[in-house]
């Protein structure tokens, strides 16, 4: 959802267009299961007219499909592009000892790892929401079918989808631990760079290095990246397992039950067993909308500290401005007048310090 709305800002209408054309490839892929399903029901009715209607489904799907995904991708990367565009100029307009603060480690994470989860979950985009037309066609046949077996389907996927709550909110939460773990990764990685020559020189620190700081960071990362798509891996083949079981009881247990015809059980096997194939592609998609997702919320939650520190800083600076403005013109002269016997004596400074460039460590 969050996707969609980044998707709908930059163009509505292409969303719509996109969105309407996966609906009418969807369709026309259910006419040609229904083509599909009337000749193998009568192959000896089958007649040469009757193949045009074939092709000309046949070219709806790819036409369709291809308007589809081409809309969406030039949707999807405008809408990153300006999305980078946006961000660099938050910190660009950030003044440097806020973005000292935040943490270079964290803005590069942003700028680099983050854009680019979200740009891979725009291109899953067109394959989510065509799969969801075809897959939305394909029930209304069922329907037209069997309304007796469409809402056992539905009661079947209603339960697969209760089943499916729990898994994935865990394995989001791994994710998004993940994630602000490769923060700290980020940080360690520029420490690493910054300091690669002390750590060359000094082989206690680096040991020190590698094995307390660098390696337990990257550790951690890996095991809850590897919990959070291993959930996601069996929730996958657990829904792609339903329509087995689906399949199962339809030819099993439906012609006993209900008393169908051969020809509409297969039918109706022949869809289920062609919508296996989005819904995999769908399943498929969930992981990277997941990580999407949670860069997304990433990206907002830093862009909105980014807007309250230049806020309280211009606030400062007003407060400032005004305090400055108080001061008296003979307050002030009264202050530098040579006639004030009030002397600087000594200066103290605490905490301050200063490095000195030195080209010949950056290897010049």
């Amino acid at each position: 959802m969050p996707l969609l709305i980044l998707l709908a800002k930059r163009s509505w209408l292409t969303l719509l267009v996109a969105t309407a054309t996966g609906l009418v490839c969807g369709l026309a892929a259910s006419g040609l299961i229904a083509l599909i399903n009337q000749g193998i029901s009568d192959l000896k009715a089958l007649e040469a007219q009757s193949v045009w209607p074939f092709i000309g489904l046949a070219l709806v799907v790819v036409i369709t499909r291809v308007i589809a995904d081409i809309s969406l991708i030039q949707l999807g990367q405008r809408a990153i592009n300006d999305l980078r565009l946006h961000l660099s100029n938050k910190l660009v307009d950030t003044p440097y000892r806020q973005l000292q603060q935040l943490g270079k480690h964290k803005l590069l994470a942003m700028l680099t790892d983050d854009t680019q989860t979200i740009s891979q979950a725009v291109e899953f985009v067109p394959v989510v929401l065509v799969n969801a037309g075809i897959m939305g066609a394909c029930f209304i046949y069922l329907g037209w079918l069997s309304i007796k077996l469409l809402i056992l389907t539905l009661v079947l996927i209603a339960l697969g989808a209760s089943a499916f709550h729990w898994p994935q909110k865990k394995a989001l939460q791994s994710l998004s631990q993940a994630r602000e773990l490769k923060d700290g990764l980020f940080q360690h990685y520029r420490s690493l760079t910054d300091g690669s020559k002390e750590l060359q020189l000094n082989h206690a620190r680096r040991k020190h290095f590698f094995s307390n700081v660098l390696t337990p960071t990257s550790q951690s990362y890996k095991q809850k990246y590897i919990r959070g798509l291993s959930i996601y891996a069996a929730v996958l083949n657990w829904g792609n397992g339903l329509f087995y079981v689906l399949i199962g009881l339809v030819l099993f247990a439906a012609p006993q039950m209900l008393g169908l015809e051969a020809s509409l059980i297969t039918g109706y096997i022949l869809t289920i067993l062609y919508m296996i194939t989005p819904l995999s592609e769908l399943m498929n998609a969930l992981p990277v909308l997941g990580r999407a997702s949670i860069a997304l919320d990433k990206v907002k939650a830093l862009e909105s500290q980014l807007e309250n520190q230049l806020e309280s800083q211009l606030e400062n600076q007003a407060e400032s401005s005004a305090t400055s403005q108080q001061l008296s013109h003979s307050q002030a002269n009264t202050l530098i007048s040579p006639n004030n016997n009030t002397s600087l004596q000594q200066l103290h400074c605490k905490q301050v310090s200063h490095t000195y460039y030195r080209e010949r460590e950056d290897g010049h």
